[in-house]
């Protein structure tokens, strides 16, 4: 038996589309030098290296040859991308109680007008 119910797992899925969307927008946004998005990763990236162990396991996958700083980069930027899906997926619930209330007036609306 599953944990979830279906509406869980609907959430889950649009989550993780949306967290993919938010990854590709943030890494585009470094790419193109974006100011903000460049300081935030800055500052991430700043606050991963500070942790000596952290730094010294990038110090030595990159000396055996591994692309070790995309890695984490990569792995900045998820963390970034799913807070910021969260943030949206937050946004959106907000959003739907005073959507679905517009549409029952509607509805209620046009079936007393055209009852």
């Amino acid at each position: 038996m599953s944990r979830h119910t279906p509406d869980a797992e609907q959430y889950d899925e649009a989550l993780t589309a949306l967290t993919r969307r938010k990854f590709a927008a943030i890494k585009a946004a470094l790419v193109a030098r974006a100011p903000q998005t460049t300081k935030l990763l800055f500052d991430a990236l700043a606050e991963y290296v500070a942790d000596d162990q952290a730094l010294t396991d990038l110090m030595v996958k990159t000396a055996a040859g591994k692309n070790e700083l995309a890695a984490v980069l990569d792995h900045l930027i998820h963390i970034e991308a799913e807070e910021w899906a969260k943030a949206e997926a937050a946004r959106i619930e907000r959003a739907r109680p005073a959507a679905d209330a517009e549409a029952r007036v509607e509805r209620a609306t046009w079936d007393r007008q055209f009852a």
